[in-house]
């Protein structure tokens, strides 16, 4: 059985054992892992010698038919991949969208690290952390230096037999390659969830449909159209490259592969190994630079814009090509995030990137390795001078490429059309409800009042919690996402199912009891409540005021503004370069005195109530300042904000609990609790659950054949 063969044979059986064996098969990515890591070990040191040993070896002339031809075929298939990428974005319909509920991004944009990526200062160090554009860069500096100079022919001689063995050593490896790619699928298709394509179907549709021209359609006609080879040419000579790279989700490692299928090729035409030569260092050079591949992931960025409803123009789409094209240079991980800011699209949609590249990814890979085949085999026919229009074929390619296009636009709006309209952002929020399981005790709201049992001479306030057998709690109703009503009217959120929790291991009852911002000193005073809570900070003048426990949660510092005004406040700098820019705060001291420490030119408007920010038409304020987990919930019931980190760093906010009369054996109990409870991760899973829009529900086990048909485990 020939190894493509093989190939196949092993994606099917693993495919089948994954399905048979369901979450059972998770030890075979530890296999795959394996395979993969062999893989790779001798690719950086086979650049590095194959483009020295070959690049030494060409002539001026040569050095510059290598230069003008690269550059003009690379020309050609960007071309080729905007031009598809461009018709498949304009193929999203306008149908109503809604944003989607996600925790909040505070750290800093990731630094694009353009030294590090293309200068080889330390050549070795951008070896091991595989910086390979600096590799390239190293060795095309240090193979064109030699090219010409007979006293380098015996380093050239060794450099081309260490790269001859490290390509057998390979070789060895591509045997294993059929047991490799069984391994991944089977764990791919035994542990895959299904749910992340509930919100992702028209991303998957788009780029599903640009691979699958871009790999079998427009790549190969390119060669047709342009050389003597065959479609079935090029197809046997990327077929185990592509399937290899479609299975293990990484093109630098199967670089070989491909171009063992390139010798094949070339050799059906050429008895001399001139044409072998140009390829081992034509397809490494080309590695660096984006490809197809690269290009069709860019269509996330209009996806997300339709995804919410705010679709891009046709000059915003040319625009993100352009733009696009310079940051993938880099990593596809640093250019989506600077792309959806730059177009005012949400931030968090960055995750949601990076669930559909679990899937997407890989059509993207076969497309990046179809993209580098042919274009070593459009290079090395135009060095040798073999480049032909193939003027019968070029008209049908042509004509069968725009039918192509016209039906592939035409079939996806026809899908996304009949999608059900995406459920609106803010029902994740407000269809919450509380995490305590059903049988303990739940907390209810109680009328402003002092308590209805005084306390005792010499009693503090745990051991009257004790006595009367309920815990009394000040909360504020409208504070996404510690306390707040849900859709059903019911008081829940982070903070309140906290104090469940602390309820039910004082084996007490809860009583909730609404409090105002600026209240909140006369009712713990007067002995409205206990304690109190709702995402209380940690300040220095609320110290001075009430007693605080130690901090159960650390929250960040942010600011909401309008989503066409985020580029403005995006940066501390452009923020200190406003005039007077007008910053709402809420009048309970919470952030209110960072806001003269890190804005010292702005406005300070204060608000009674969060939502006086968001409900004030026109609004008189530029940006509110609030804790990030908070303001990402405000967002989800205002979709038209986004909120923003202007520093460089995140500006953490300890969250604590405030406790009456100043008790401190109330206090003491609280800290001990509060300690136990981070312990235990309990108040991780209710971050998790309420800020960052979790399911904490125990996940069902992956459908098997093993379980589900033939009940052999439970």
């Amino acid at each position: 059985m020939s190894l493509s063969g093989k190939i196949t044979l092993g994606l099917i059986s693993g495919i089948a054992l994954g399905l048979f064996l369901g979450e059972w098969a998770k030890p075979f990515e530890t296999i795959g892992q394996i395979y993969i890591g062999l893989m790779q070990m001798t690719i950086v040191p086979y650049i590095v010698f194959s483009l020295i040993g070959n690049i030494g070896r060409l002539s001026s002339r040569e050095l510059r038919l290598l230069t003008g031809s690269g550059l003009l075929m690379y020309a050609l298939i960007l071309i080729a991949s905007g031009t598809v990428a461009l018709v498949l974005a304009e193929s999203f319909p306008d149908i109503p969208a809604s944003r989607f509920f996600s925790a909040s991004m505070v750290e800093p944009a990731p630094n694009l690290g353009w030294y590090d990526l293309f200068v080889p200062a330390n050549p070795l160090k951008a070896m091991a952390e595989n910086h390979v554009p600096a590799v390239v860069i190293f060795c095309l500096l240090f193979g064109v230096s030699m090219s010409g100079l007979k006293e380098a022919d015996r380093l050239l001689d060794h450099m081309s037999l260490i790269a001859k063995n490290l390509h057998r050593v390979n070789g060895m490896v591509i045997r294993l390659t059929p047991i490799g790619v069984m391994a991944i699928a089977a764990h791919t298709a035994g542990t895959m969830s299904l749910e992340e394509f509930e919100r992702l179907e028209g991303y998957y549709l788009v780029f599903g449909v640009y691979s699958l021209i871009m790999a079998f359609c427009i790549l190969p006609l390119l060669v047709t159209s342009l050389t003597t080879y065959s479609y079935r040419h090029v197809m046997t000579a990327a077929w185990n490259g592509c399937l290899t790279v479609f299975a293990t989700g990484s093109i630098l490692s199967v670089i070989p592969l491909m171009i063992d299928g390139l010798n094949g090729l070339f050799r059906q035409k050429a008895q001399d190994r001139s044409q072998k030569s140009v390829a081992e260092f034509i397809l490494p050079l080309a590695y660096p630079f984006p490809n197809a591949g690269n290009i069709g992931a860019l269509l996330f960025i209009p996806f997300a814009a339709w995804f919410i409803g705010e679709p891009l123009d046709l000059h915003e789409e040319g625009l993100l090509l352009g733009l696009g094209f310079f940051l993938l240079f880099g990593k596809i991980f640093v250019a989506i995030p600077f792309l959806l800011n730059h177009f005012q699209l949400p931030e968090d949609m960055f995750e949601l990137f990076i669930t559909g590249g679990v899937f997407a990814g890989r059509f993207g890979d076969m497309v990046g390795a179809m993209h580098f085949i042919v274009f070593t085999i459009l290079a090395t026919c135009a060095m040798r001078g073999e480049l032909s229009i193939q003027w019968i074929r070029l008209p049908v390619h042509l004509s069968w490429v725009v039918l192509l296009l016209m039906a592939s636009s035409f079939g996806i709006q026809t899908v996304l059309d009949r999608l059900e309209d995406q459920s609106a952002s803010e029902q994740k929020l407000l269809t919450r409800n509380s995490t305590i399981r059903p049988d303990h005790l739940l907390a209810h709201l109680v009328s402003k009042e002092p308590n209805p049992v005084a306390l005792a001479p010499n009693e503090n306030r745990l051991e009257r919690i004790h006595r009367r057998g309920v815990l009394r709690a000040g909360i504020l109703v409208d504070n996404l996402p510690y306390s707040y009503r849900n859709q059903a009217g019911d008081v829940v959120g982070f903070d309140v199912d906290l104090l469940t929790r602390l309820a039910n291991d004082l084996h007490v009852s809860l009583e909730l009891v609404p409090y105002e911002p600026v209240s909140l000193d006369e009712q713990l005073a007067k002995d409205h409540f206990d304690i109190a809570v709702s995402g209380l900070s940690i300040t220095f003048e609320r110290a001075t005021k009430m007693l605080m426990t130690e901090p159960y949660f650390v929250a960040s510092f942010c600011l909401v503004v309008k989503d066409h005004l985020r580029r403005d406040f995006e940066q501390e700098a452009s923020i200190a370069r406003m005039k007077s820019p007008r910053l709402g705060v809420a009048v309970d001291g919470l952030l209110a005195e960072s806001v003269d420490e890190y804005f010292p030119n702005a406005t300070i408007i204060p608000l009674d109530s969060t939502r006086e920010f968001f409900e004030t038409p026109p609004s008189p304020m530029d940006a509110l300042v609030i804790q990030a987990e908070s303001g990402a919930s405000w967002t989800l019931l205002y979709p038209s904000y986004s909120i923003v980190n202007p520093f460089n760093h995140p500006i953490r906010l300890p969250i604590s609990i405030a406790v009456a009369g100043y008790d401190r054996v109330l206090a003491d109990t609280l800290n001990t609790w509060i300690t136990l409870e981070k312990m235990k991760g309990h108040i991780e899973r209710l971050a998790d659950y309420w800020m960052s829009g979790k399911d904490l529900r125990p996940q069902t086990p992956r459908w098997s054949i093993l379980r589900n048909v033939l009940g052999w485990t439970p």
